[in-house]
This record gives C-alpha cells, structure tokens and sequence, in this order.
C-alpha cells in the first residue's frame, strides 16, 4: 500500500477513514507522510497527515502506530553524523 505521494486526494482517504474507522486507520498508519520542514526552514504538515491526525491524532494506539513508523529507514543526505548531533541538540 502507498498513500504519500500518490493521486489519492485527503477527501478520497478522508471517506474512506470514515468507512473504515479506527482499524482501517491503524492499518494506513504506516503510510501517512511525516511532517517536514520546508526550504524556508518552516514545520510543515502533508494534507494527508493533517487530515489522519486531526481524526485520529487522540487515539493512542492509532497515534503510536504512525508515530512509531516517523524514522524508519529514515535516508539521509550530506554529513550523517552532523545531522545527528544537530538532532541532539
């Protein structure tokens, strides 16, 4: 399954969230983007992500299922280990 990047619009996952409830979100949880930082240096959330958490943002086991999955294989680019140091700060 693949939602992030897609054709998929939030309104489409939207319903299909409703129909599905809060099982269907803790099978897609896996899927929603992670939130980012733009060029300009902004947090930013994927309409997709804002959409998930805003329905299921209060359900732990829903929440701990997309939060667990943020930096898995998480890629890196340029200096890895200043990356991480700056992370620690």
């Amino acid at each position: 399954m693949r939602l992030a990047g897609t054709s998929l619009l939030p309104g489409m996952v939207g319903e299909w969230l409703d129909k599905h409830g809060s099982d269907g979100a803790f099978v897609v949880a896996n899927y929603i983007p992670a939130p980012y930082v733009d060029d300009d240096g902004r947090p930013q959330l994927h309409r997709l992500t804002k959409l998930f958490l805003e329905k299921y943002a209060d359900e732990d086991r829903i929440f701990n299922q997309y939060a667990g999955q943020l930096h898995s294989l998480h890629p890196y680019k340029g200096d890895i280990l200043k990356l991480k140091r700056k992370r620690q700060t």
